[in-house]
């Protein structure tokens, strides 16, 4: 009997080690370029974002502006923008497939100089191939009196990513 239970008790695989060491997790830092198109009530718009952010395990703090600008035959104007801080949740940095949801507050402005709080939510999809660089696929929309307004964009990450 003890014969037959030390036989199957090294048949099956195991680990033996005494303690694990958790995986360091280091923080993240990136910078953000995104360009793509924009609505807003009565019209579509192109959309430009520059951002910075950082993340911490899973938590993302980030720090954007963005423009949303309208017009034809290179006479575009601004039509409206915001200044805003957001934080949020996504997915550990270590993989190459990066997903994060971020809400904040952000200061708006019309092209009337008219100004109000906004709030912004944004989703983002990134591929990294590269510890320093990716490129995702953003959704975001803000809210706020003056008009609401969201949209889709193309952004390219660099800084440390994994």
């Amino acid at each position: 009997l003890v014969f037959g239970w030390t036989i199957a008790v090294a048949a099956v695989p195991s680990k033996l080690s005494g303690q694990s060491a958790p995986a360091v997790q280091r923080t993240t830092l990136w910078g953000t370029i995104a360009l793509g198109q924009a609505g807003i009530t009565d019209s579509g718009m192109i959309h430009s974002t520059i951002g910075l952010s950082v993340q911490r395990q899973h938590l993302l703090l980030g720090g954007r502006v963005s423009a949303n600008q309208q017009g034809q035959k290179a006479n575009y104007r601004t039509r409206i923008q915001d200044v805003g801080l957001l934080a949020g949740y996504a997915t550990t940095p270590a993989a190459p497939l990066h997903f994060s949801i971020a809400a904040g507050l952000a200061a708006v402005r019309d092209i009337n100089d008219s100004t109000t709080l906004g709030l912004p939510i944004e989703a983002e999809a990134t591929w990294r191939p590269l510890p320093w660089a990716g490129l995702g696929l953003r959704v975001f929309g803000v809210g706020n009196k003056l008009a609401n307004y969201g949209g889709i964009s193309l952004a390219l990450q660099v800084g440390r990513l994994r």
